[in-house]
Order: structure tokens, then sequence, then C-alpha cells
């Protein structure tokens, strides 16, 4: 078996872009991030958030969820960006909780 060759690294962030070699594929681009940290930030930030954080403020956006890059990348090349197709990312940060910053109903 070969040796995987990195192509990036990024332990700021946990990330890490790799050449592998798989048996039936040949040699694949293979993209790595630990999320870990991510869902720690998340679950302390959905823990943080009241239902009254948004009362009195012209602030009327808020953080819905903290999504790994790698993931991100996904999902915007499966979903399109968020604007455009709304109901299916609200469908995957419903499904994928641990992502979530706020306990509001999507």
């Amino acid at each position: 078996m070969a040796v995987p060759h990195i192509i990036t690294s990024r332990p700021d962030i946990g990330y890490e872009s790799r050449l592998e070699y798989d048996e039936d594929l040949g040699v694949v681009g293979v993209q790595r991030q630990n999320v870990d940290a991510i869902k720690e930030s998340a679950n302390a930030q959905r823990n943080a958030w009241a239902p009254t954080t948004m009362k009195n403020t012209q602030d009327h956006r808020e953080k819905v969820a903290d999504i790994p890059v790698v993931m991100y990348y996904e999902l915007l090349a499966r979903f399109g960006r968020p604007d455009q197709n709304p109901k299916a990312w609200w469908k995957w940060v419903r499904e994928n909780n641990a992502f979530a910053t706020t306990r509001r109903a999507l």
C-alpha cells in the first residue's frame, strides 16, 4: 500500500487534504476535517441561546449553524447556496443538529 501524500494541512482548523490510493478507483483526493471542536462550540452556543436574544434589536439575522468547511462545500455543491434552497439547508441542519447553534424551530 502506498503512503498517502498530504497536499494541504491546516492544524488550526483540523483540516487535511491528501491523495490516497484506492484498490478500485486508483488515486483519489480525500479531504478530512476534525469536527469535534466545531460541535462543542455549536453546543455551547445552542445552550446559551434564549428566545429573547432577538428582542428589541435591529439585527434580524441569527446564526443557525456552524458547518465545517469540507461539509459546507459538499452541501453547496448538493443544494446550492442557502439563499437559493433554504428548505434543503434547514432540513440538513435539523437532521444534523450537532452543528446547530440555536434551539429555534427551523
